[in-house]
């Protein structure tokens, strides 16, 4: 069985600096535990202290005395009523329903909103979900507005319009209609659906006891197209091989990047192929972030030596190349402990950059070291949350004397497939062809492409000394993306 209190690899935990996982630690619930039996402690101590006296401790004994009989047995009887412990009550429409905590086992389409997170005056995937709980009555209207009520707790936060096939979300809910689950799906949006659930213990908390997180991107190979201006990464190895000039003093100049006319970036999306130089490359780049890194520049507000900035990246993929409605794409799939804010649209980002620059592999393992670098993040649009994994809560769930069911997405496959076919990938695609969101990025990328081509060189060593003296922020470098930078505590990407 599984208990909120047992040790556990927490997701975002400080690791070590090998490719072993990080190091475990005990939790919040762990600690609260101990305060508890402190404050018992004391107060005893304290009843011990404050007592009648002994004279006033006979008369009580005496007066317990004469409550023997059936007097006493009635008392007992009158005893309030054992519960268990993971229920609890909750009016909804003037009826007392008892509340279970459950793991909600969830997918979204996450085009058109702003993330997965409750955002006050902006449209996002939780809101919409606490909406359709309360209607469906699963959560009463008060508690609806108030996740602290609920005890809700997210395993993984997604940003804005990056989807999710396999999340968990953790609340106490109404479990006893038995068309609940139908009854919310009724009252959310067609690209937001409840696949299940299944019950836990009280103090179950879906980001704790979650192991690992499967991410997907799905990359029109397309933008990895070359540079059209020789002259915008000249110490890249396109560069050189090209003859790009390396400026002498090194200028930070925007450079103009006019749009061809429709068809023509129609025609080239839809004829581009990728080499497979580039896919085995491509291959290389994403092994390199395998094991433990020190992944501050692939994040927001994280120094060097913020020893939170440490993950562990299990494993990390990519398909053959295929076509889907005339566009060639590619499926990029990494298995992490955590992830940071904007962590993974980072390691795609540069992927793609070391890829277009034809630039080594190296520079990767750069990127893990001190100096500051100024790395773009890719578009929300192509990546999704496969799912989310709990193996640790599931071996325990299936193990000897336990009755809770395993938090399990495979019962539930067929219907999953066919919605992520549906809205998520069929989405990805009809809005990258309305709106050409991957061309449009590059293309910005490349108009300040003076302000990174330091980083950007043929030997895997970053030119110090062309590093602009402004100090342009990753806010300025990606002024075209359109999105904002926030703080997280958690996963985002």
């Amino acid at each position: 069985m599984y208990r909120s209190g047992a040790k556990r690899a927490r997701t975002d935990e400080t690791a070590p600096e090998n490719d072993a996982p990080p190091q475990q630690n005990k939790n919040a619930n762990d600690n609260n535990d101990e305060d508890d039996d402190d404050d018992a402690d004391g107060v005893a101590r304290s009843s011990r202290k404050s007592g009648p006296s002994r004279r006033g401790r006979q008369k009580t004994r005496g007066g317990a005395g004469k409550l023997k009989g059936k007097r006493a047995i009635r008392q007992e009887e009158w005893g309030p009523r054992p519960r268990n412990e993971d229920d609890d009550d909750e009016i909804v429409g003037g009826v007392r329903i008892p509340k279970r905590k459950v793991a909600l086992l969830m997918g979204y389409c996450g085009t058109g909103y702003n993330g997965m997170q409750v955002n006050p005056g902006v449209k996002t995937i939780e809101s919409e979900l606490f909406l359709a709980l309360e209607k469906a009555g699963a959560v009463s209207k008060d508690n609806a507005n108030d996740a602290q009520k609920m005890g809700f707790q997210r395993a993984a936060r997604t940003d804005r319009g990056v989807h999710a096939a396999g999340q968990v979300v953790s609340l106490k809910m109404n479990v006893e209609t038995p068309t609940i689950i139908e009854d919310i799906n009724k009252h959310l949006p067609e690209q937001i659906r409840v696949w299940g659930f299944a019950k836990v213990q009280r103090k179950f908390n879906s980001k704790n006891a979650c192991d690992a997180r499967i991410y997907e991107y799905l990359l029109p190979t397309y933008v990895l197209r070359r540079p059209e201006n020789i002259n915008m990464y000249p110490r890249s190895g396109y560069g050189e091989r090209m003859g790009a000039e390396v400026p002498a003093p090194p200028t930070y100049e925007k450079y103009e990047t006019p749009l061809p006319k429709l068809e023509e970036r129609e025609e080239m999306r839809k004829t581009y192929r990728m080499t497979p130089e580039d896919l085995t490359k491509l291959r290389e780049i994403l092994k390199a972030y395998m094991g433990t890194q020190n992944y501050h520049n692939f994040t927001s507000g994280k120094a060097f030596g913020d020893t939170s900035a440490k993950r562990y990246i299990m494993k990390f993929e990519v398909s053959d190349p295929f076509v889907r409605e005339d566009i060639e794409l590619v499926s990029l799939k990494v298995l992490g402990q955590s992830f940071m804010i904007h962590q993974i649209r980072r390691m795609v980002g540069f992927a793609i950059l070391l890829i277009r620059t034809e630039c080594p592999v190296s520079l990767v393992s750069e990127a893990f070291k001190k100096t500051r670098m100024n790395i773009p993040r890719a578009p929300g649009l192509g990546l999704l949350l496969r799912q989310t994994v709990f193996r640790t809560y599931n071996l325990r769930s299936l193990g000897p004397g336990s009755e809770r069911p395993p938090i399990d997405f495979d019962q539930y496959k067929e219907t999953i497939d066919e919605f992520t076919e549906k809205w998520i990938y069929s989405g990805i695609v009809a809005e990258e062809k309305k709106t050409f969101e991957f061309d449009h990025w590059i293309r910005g990328i490349d108009e300040r492409a003076s302000e990174i081509q330091w980083q950007l060189t043929k030997d895997g060593k970053f030119a110090e000394g062309d590093r602009p003296s402004h100090n342009t922020s990753q806010r300025d470098i990606e002024e075209n993306d359109g999105e904002e930078e926030q703080e997280s505590a958690g996963d985002s990407d």
